[in-house]
């Protein structure tokens, strides 16, 4: 792992912790997010329209919150607040418009892999 995955690892947990949301849930969102082959995680822009390791969307994020949605903590601040509530299924769907049964199982192999690693 680099330093740059080890610090953004820290900022999710940090998040998570605050916001009462599972931190290997959080992390695992960001990887399916970032998806990259030869990183854990993105930062910046991805593509034209979306940005950071939560994978948020850059318009979104400046309309509702007047944010600037490529700034890192702000990323996962905004990212980990939208994953709170208990169902994890019911929160992926609400995060994730296009979601489906692959992308839920991505996250919960994530997931999986980020409680083995990080123990």
């Amino acid at each position: 792992m680099t330093l740059t995955e080890l610090f953004i690892i820290g900022l999710i947990y940090f998040h998570a912790i605050e916001q009462d949301v599972n931190p290997h849930f959080a992390m695992a969102v960001a990887t399916v997010e970032s998806r990259t082959k030869n990183k854990l995680f993105r930062t910046g822009k991805i593509g034209k329209t979306y940005a950071g390791p939560m994978g948020l969307h850059i318009a979104y994020v400046r309309d509702k919150f007047n944010l600037d949605a490529t700034d890192l903590n702000t990323n996962i601040y905004i990212g980990v607040r939208a994953l709170r509530g208990k169902d994890e299924k019911r929160v992926l769907r609400r995060y994730n418009k296009e979601f489906n049964i692959a992308y839920y199982k991505a996250v919960q192999r994530a997931k999986k892999d980020f409680r083995r690693r990080l123990q």
